[in-house]
């Protein structure tokens, strides 16, 4: 049976409608008989941020949308309070999927912030900025498309975090199989707009084995994607039941690959500890890169304005946790990478092109600005130039 249907896009143009609510199925099999979704709240991938924001300059604006579709509610929008994070106050209902962990709750008020309504859900209860969460296992087939009626669009962040926190088959086919069922409710529906996490674990770093480089920097989202370990495979392979998603049903989803996400004490101690030994910890294997829990969060509600098609984006900060020249720490540590021009001083080794341009993130924070280091690293090593603005892109997904 064909599950397509026409339908008008935001243009005005027909195209395929979303796939009708899944049939009863099977649950894939894990512990216990049943899988369970997790929130991000380990690993590295989802931290809680504190303390004031300072940033550096970054171009780039957000794409907005030509129409709206006829199926789906029209978003009231106040342009006259910037709402959180300078990111525009819009009246909508937004699901917020493993809202209990650090990431999701830096989402959820960030929402919240913006006048937006939130269905926040977990595998647990709870409460998160004064907003209910519903527990609910995402891996039972009819409990995605339960949680998905009545909201606007979907912010995907339920996942188990990391390669070690359960058996390698399990962390796998959790993380798809969810991935999967949130995206089918969310077309069945007539979702506008699904946010997905993904990670640069999926490019081979992070997990991968320390004989693993690069085959150049600044990586872009046209870099090779090798991962290593079910984590970052299962990140891959979301991001193909993105595109298929996309390509079949109209759905717009956008896949931020997040590097390391901390909170802003997490990366102080990070950079005493590069600092001490730069080859040492996870840092090498993720070219000392990071992105701060806020600017996170801002990404995957700056994410919601996307209109059309499929796009994965790196999200990092755009400087290293060093302060030795990323390229000559690349040499080093990396050889057989080839270094493009536009890498300069303490540039990020991630490019942030794409994210400039397509999620309009405008200016990051920067541990460089911050007071927390005050001592440990000199004002001069702190001040040797970001770059960053000449990174190298090949174009939108």
């Amino acid at each position: 049976m064909d599950l397509r249907r026409p339908r008008r896009s935001h243009a005005g143009r027909s195209r395929p409608g979303p796939l009708e609510p899944e049939p009863d199925g099977a649950v894939v099999p894990g512990p216990g008989g049943r899988l369970r979704e997790r929130s991000l709240d380990d690993g590295g991938d989802d931290h809680r941020a504190d303390g004031a924001r300072r940033r550096h300059p970054a171009a780039g604006r957000h794409h907005r949308a030509a129409g709206e579709d006829r199926r789906r509610p029209a978003r009231r929008e106040q342009p006259d309070d910037p709402g959180a994070g300078g990111l525009r106050a819009v009246s909508r209902t937004v699901l917020v999927t493993g809202a209990a962990g650090r990431l999701g709750r830096s989402v959820v008020t960030m929402l919240r912030s913006a006048g937006s309504a939130v269905v926040a859900v977990d595998r647990a209860p709870g409460v998160v900025d004064g907003v209910q969460v519903r527990a609910a296992d995402l891996a039972d087939p009819h409990a995605a498309d339960t949680v998905v009626a009545g909201c606007d669009e979907v912010i995907h962040l339920a996942a188990i975090p990391g390669p070690h926190a359960a058996p390698a088959a399990t962390v796998f086919a959790n993380n798809t199989a969810v991935t999967f069922r949130v995206l089918h409710a969310a077309a069945a529906r007539g979702i506008r707009t699904a946010v997905v996490a993904s990670s640069v674990s999926a490019y081979g770093l992070t997990f991968g084995p320390a004989s693993f480089s690069p085959r150049y920097v600044p990586i872009d989202e046209d870099h090779p994607l090798t991962p290593y370990d079910p984590y970052g495979l299962s990140k891959q392979v979301d991001e193909h039941t993105a595109a298929m998603i996309a390509r079949s049903t109209g759905l717009t989803v956008v896949a931020p690959r997040f590097g390391w996400i901390a909170t802003r004490d997490m990366v102080a101690e990070r950079v005493r500890q590069v600092a001490a030994d730069p080859g040492a910890g996870k840092s090498v294997r993720e070219l000392w890169g990071y992105v701060e829990l806020g600017d996170a969060a801002r990404a995957c509600v700056a994410a919601l304005d996307v209109r059309d098609g499929h796009h994965s984006v790196n999200v990092l900060a755009p400087d290293s946790l060093s302060t030795t020249p990323t390229a000559q720490l690349v040499a080093r540590f990396h050889p057989s990478t080839r270094i493009r021009a536009g890498l300069t001083g303490t540039a990020s080794a991630w490019s942030g092109d794409r994210a400039a341009r397509l999620l309009g993130l405008g200016s990051m924070w920067s541990w460089r600005d911050a007071d927390a280091l005050e001592g440990t690293v000199s004002t001069a090593d702190r001040e040797v130039p970001a770059g960053g603005e000449s990174h190298e892109a090949k174009g939108e997904s």
